[in-house]
């Protein structure tokens, strides 16, 4: 049984974030936070906006992930995302006005509005706010 995996985080781009000896990893899947230990059963999650948490020597460190995919290994992790924002990077500005926006058009009268649209905007800047300010 191994103590700790390797996380890699894959986007459009190429490789975003490889962090090894991951103790704990929390994934915002589609129904629910998920944690991962070592030896996890394989797994392939759908993940929804949210927060990314990786526990390395005892230290939590947050990532902001729009939506994408996890394939789960014992012995380690592959996420598949547009991309990934650590806590330290968020603009918190843009963000809050990211939010604004997204308030301002779900309240709207405005019936060519895409609600659809403007509640997912809303769901990633309130995530943004979340990590940005806890970190």
């Amino acid at each position: 049984m191994h103590n700790a995996f390797p996380v890699k985080v894959v986007t459009p781009d190429g490789t975003a974030l490889e962090v090894e000896n991951v103790e704990f990893l929390k994934l915002p899947g589609a129904s629910g936070e998920v944690g991962v230990l070592p030896s996890h059963s394989p797994s392939l999650i759908k993940l929804s906006p949210g927060e990314v948490q990786c526990r390395v020597n005892e230290e939590d460190n947050s990532y902001f992930l729009a939506e994408g995919l996890a394939h789960l290994l014992p012995d380690q992790v592959l996420v598949l995302a547009p991309f990934i924002d650590s806590a330290a990077s968020i603009d918190v500005e843009r963000a809050k006005a990211a939010k604004k926006r997204a308030e301002d058009l779900l309240s709207s009268k405005d019936e060519t509005v895409d609600r659809e649209r403007a509640r997912l905007a809303l769901i990633r800047a309130e995530a943004r706010l979340k990590i940005a300010l806890a970190s």
